[in-house]
C-alpha cells in the first residue's frame, strides 16, 4: 500500500501498470496501454470493455475471482480489484455459513478493510530504496507466490478449532443496497476450516545488501501479518483488520551456533534495513526490527510510527491528522511492543539453539532508543545491555527553555505524540501492560514512557546496563530532560555510562565522543553481576535545566557520569557467599584523541552497587556483610552492611565512598560470619 500522491511515480518493470494508472481520471487513460497490460494478464478485450463502461454490471460494482486458503493458523484471502474502483477501500467479511445474498452479509462478522493498492509493499519499496524496485506481498514462501498488481489481499487469523469460514469483500466504491453477492466472484462458495496453529513468518527476500556495510553482508527480510484480533500465542498487532509487518536479520554466526544478539531499533523516519547495523559482529544475529504506520497524513512520504510502543484503540491510522483532536479516555494500545515480542520469540523458536538468550543486546537511535528503553524498563531479566544515542528520556517533560525544542507545547513532536496517546496536560491514560506487580493495575502511558520515574520504579531491580549518549545542541530531543535523567540515574544507583556533547541531532562537527559501538556490550550478559558505579569524584557537571537565555545550557560542553571507571570482567567473583571485582580509573578517548579527565588523577571516589547479582543474594533481613578494599596488596578501606528489605524487596548492597586507582584494586564482600 502506499500514498495516494506517490501513484504517478512508481515505475513497474514487467508487471502490469494497474497501480500505475489512475483509471478514476479518464484524462490519464490510454486504453492501447491497458489493453496490452491486461491481455499481458490473460484478461480478454471483451472484459476490458465491460469494465471500463459507464455503469457497467456486475464487474463495476463487485470483486472477482475471490480465493480462501488455510495456510499456518491463519486464512489468506485474496480477489481482483475492479478497475473503475480502485481509489478507496476493501470491506472483508466472514461467516459459518456461506454468505449468499445481503441480508446474509449484513449477518456476517466485518472483519476489515485493506486499501486497493493494499497488494504493493509500500514500506519494502520503500525500505530498499532502490529505483524500479517495486516489491509486492507474498502469501507464501514455499513455494514462492506473489500478490500481482490486479489482485488484493486480507489476511485474518483463525479463531476456533475445525469451524468453517465463508468470506466475502464489498467495494467502498459501491454504494448500492442491497448488495450483490456473486459466488466465488465475491463470495467464496467452499468453507475454509480452521486450525489453531502456530502463526509463523515468510522469508520475503534474502540477499538485502546492508546499507554501510564494508564486508558485504546481507539480510534477510521476514513479513507476516497482523490484526485486531488476538489468539494464543499471536497478539493483536494493530486496530486494522490486517497489516504487514516486517523485520530483517544480518546472520553473521552459523545457525544452531549460540550467538550473541543485537536488535536494532531504527529512528523517526527511518527503516529496518537503512538504519541496520553496519559494522560487522562476527558470531551474531543482528535484527532490525520496524515501527511503522500507514499514517500519510504525518508525512506523505513515509507514513508514520508508533514510538516503538502503539496508539490510542480508536487511532485512525488511515486517516489520522497530527492536528486531531487528543484522545480523552480508552486505552493506548501496545500494538508495538507485543509484535516486536512475537517476533523475537518466533526467531529464538524457528531458530533454536541459535541465539545465546544469555547475550541479547539493545540498540537505539533517536526515536529508536524507546524501543530499547520500553523492552529494558519492562524486560530487564532478558536483555542483556543497551546502547542509547541521542534518545529522548522523558517523553512528556516540561518545556524545554530552548524555542527550537520539538518536545514543546507547540512542537511537532509533542503534536504527534498527543494524536497517538492524549494530552499529557490532561490525561495519563491507561495501556494494556500489566505492571507486574501481583495486581491488576497496568502502566499508565505517560508513566511508562518517563525514564527518570522508571528508574526509580525500578530502584531496587537491576536493568539491563545503559549506554547514553547526548547533545546539548540536539533540538529534536532537548537537552534539558537530562538533567533529570542524570539525578535519577545517580540517585537510584543503577549505573550505566552517560555522555554529553554539543552535538545537533544526527551528529556534526560537535560530536566529541566516539560513537557508541555495539561489540562493547558484548562482555554483559544476563547471567553476570556488575558493578553500579554512582556518585563518583570523575563526574562531569552537565549544568541546571533552567537556563532560559541562549544557548539553553550551562555546565561542561563535554562530560561524562560514571564513565571514568571500569572493572576486569575476569577478575569478577560472584557466589553465595562472596562478591569481588577489581576495579580502576579510567581515561576516555574522545574524538579529536584527546583525554577525559586531561590528566590522570591519583585516585577517585565513587559508590559501587552490586548489580545482577546471581549467587550473593537472598540474604535474610539483617544479615551482615562486610567489605574490604584492597590496593597492590594492602587493605586501605573497609566496612560492614546490613541487608535491608522494603517491604519483602531486598535493597540492592551498595558500598559508600569507595577509593579507587589508576592501575586497579581489590573490592570484596562477604558475609562477616564466613571467614
Amino acid at each position: 500500500m502506499f500514498p495516494e500522491s506517490s501513484i504517478r511515480n512508481i515505475s513497474f518493470a514487467g508487471i502490469s501498470a494497474h497501480a500505475l494508472i489512475p483509471i478514476t481520471q479518464p484524462a490519464w487513460i490510454n486504453f492501447g496501454l491497458i489493453l496490452l497490460v491486461f491481455r499481458a494478464a490473460k484478461i480478454g478485450a471483451a472484459t476490458i470493455a465491460l469494465w471500463l463502461l459507464p455503469g457497467a454490471k456486475p464487474f463495476s460494482q463487485i470483486v472477482s475471482n475471490i480465493q480462501a486458503e488455510y495456510r499456518n493458523g491463519q486464512i489468506f484471502i485474496t480477489w481482483r480489484n475492479i478497475v473503475n474502483c480502485d481509489t478507496g477501500f476493501y470491506y472483508v467479511y466472514q461467516s459459518a455459513t456461506p454468505i449468499t445474498d445481503s441480508a446474509s452479509l449484513a449477518q456476517s462478522t466485518y472483519l476489515g478493510r485493506v486499501p486497493y493498492n493494499f497488494s504493493w509493499d509500500f514500506r519494502l519499496s520503500y525500505a530498499i530504496g532502490q529505483p524500479g524496485n517495486n516489491s509486492f506481498l507474498i502469501t507464501n514462501d514455499n513455494p514462492y507466490t506473489v500478490v500481482d498488481t490486479f489482485h488484493n489481499l486480507f489476511v485474518t487469523n483463525c479463531t476456533a478449532e475445525g469451524l468453517p469460514a465463508y468470506f466475502a469483500v464489498r467495494a467502498g466504491c459501491s454504494k448500492k443496497s442491497p448488495y450483490k453477492i456473486v459466488p466465488d466472484s465475491n463470495a467464496t462458495s467452499q468453507p475454509v476450516i480452521q486450525h489453531l496453529e502456530p502463526i509463523t513468518c515468510y522469508l520475503q527476500k534474502s540477499g538485502v545488501p546492508v546499507p554501510g556495510s564494508t564486508t558485504g553482508e546481507t539480510m534477510d527480510v521476514y513479513l507476516h501479518y497482523g490484526t485486531n484480533v488476538a489468539v494464543p500465542g499471536y497478539p493483536a498487532m494493530t486496530n486494522e483488520g490486517c497489516l504487514p509487518f516486517h523485520f530483517g536479520i544480518v546472520k553473521s554466526g552459523p545457525v544452531g551456533g549460540k550467538n550473541a544478539a543485537f536488535i536494532k531499533f531504527h529512528g523517526g523516519k527511518g527503516n529496518f534495513i537503512d538504519n541496520m547495523i553496519a559494522a560487522k559482529i562476527p558470531n551474531s544475529w543482528k535484527i532490525g526490527f520496524d515501527d511503522w504506520i500507514p499514517a500519510f497524513n504525518f508525512d506523505s512520504k513515509a507514513g508514520f510510527n508508533t514510538r516503538w510502543l502503539g496508539y490510542h484503540e480508536n487511532f485512525n491510522i488511515y486517516k489520522a491528522k497530527k492536528n486531531d483532536p487528543p484522545p480523552t479516555s480508552g486505552v493506548i494500545r501496545a500494538y508495538t511492543y507485543y509484535r516486536i515480542r512475537w517476533e523475537l520469540d518466533w526467531i529464538l523458536r524457528t531458530f533454536p539453539n541459535t541465539i545465546d538468550t544469555q547475550r541479547i543486546y539493545l540498540i537505539g537511535n533517536s526515536q529508536g532508543c524507546a524501543g530499547a528503553i520500553l523492552l529494558s524498563m519492562l524486560e530487564p531479566n532478558r536483555f542483556a545491555a543497551a546502547n542509547l544515542s541521542e534518545s529522548r528520556f522523558w517523553v512528556a517533560a516540561p518545556d524545554d527553555d530552548n524555542p527550537n525544542c520539538k518536545f514543546n507545547n507547540t512542537g511537532s513532536a509533542r503534536k504527534e505524540t498527543r494524536a497517538l496517546w492524549g494530552h499529557e496536560d490532561f490525561s495519563n491514560l491507561p495501556t494494556d501492560i500489566p505492571k507486574g506487580d501481583g495486581t491488576d493495575s497496568v502502566w499508565r502511558i505517560y508513566d511508562l514512557t518517563n525514564m527518570p520515574f522508571m528508574l526509580h520504579y525500578h530502584r531496587y531491580r537491576s536493568l539491563p546496563f545503559l549506554k547514553a549518549v547526548s547533545g546539548k545542541e540536539d533540538h529534536n530531543t532537548c537537552w534539558q530532560e537530562k538533567i533529570t535523567l542524570y539525578d535519577s540515574v545517580t540517585a537510584n544507583r543503577h549505573g550505566g555510562v552517560y555522555l554529553w556533547d554539543l552535538r545537533e541531532h544526527g551528529g556534526g562537527s560537535n560530536n566529541a565522543w566516539p560513537t557508541l559501538s555495539p561489540g562493547d556490550l558484548l562482555r554483559f550478559a544476563t547471567n553476570k553481576s556488575y558493578p553500579a558505579f554512582s556518585r563518583t569524584s570523575l563526574d562531569g557537571n552537565p549544568g541546571t535545566d533552567d537556563v532560559s537565555v541562549p544557548p539553553y545550557y550551562n555546565g561542561d560542553p563535554i562530560g561524562a557520569l560514571q564513565a571514568h571507571l571500569d572493572w576486569v570482567d575476569s577478575a569478577l567473583v560472584d557466589t553465595d557467599s562472596l562478591w569481588q571485582v577489581k576495579v580502576f580509573v579510567q581515561q576516555r578517548q574522545l574524538n579529536d584523541l584527546s583525554l577525559l579527565p586531561p590528566r590522570m588523577p591519583e585516585s577517585a571516589w565513587t559508590d559501587i552497587t552490586l548489580r545482577r547479582t546471581q549467587q550473593f543474594k537472598n540474604f535474610e533481613p539483617g544479615t551482615e556483610l562486610c567489605w574490604f578494599n584492597f590496593y597492590r596488596g594492602r587493605l586501605v578501606q573497609s566496612g560492614k552492611i546490613i541487608q535491608h528489605y522494603d517491604g519483602n524487596i531486598p535493597i540492592p548492597i551498595t558500598l559508600e565512598r569507595v577509593k579507587v586507582f589508576p592501575d586497579g584494586n581489590l573490592i570484596r564482600v562477604q558475609r562477616c560470619d564466613v571467614f
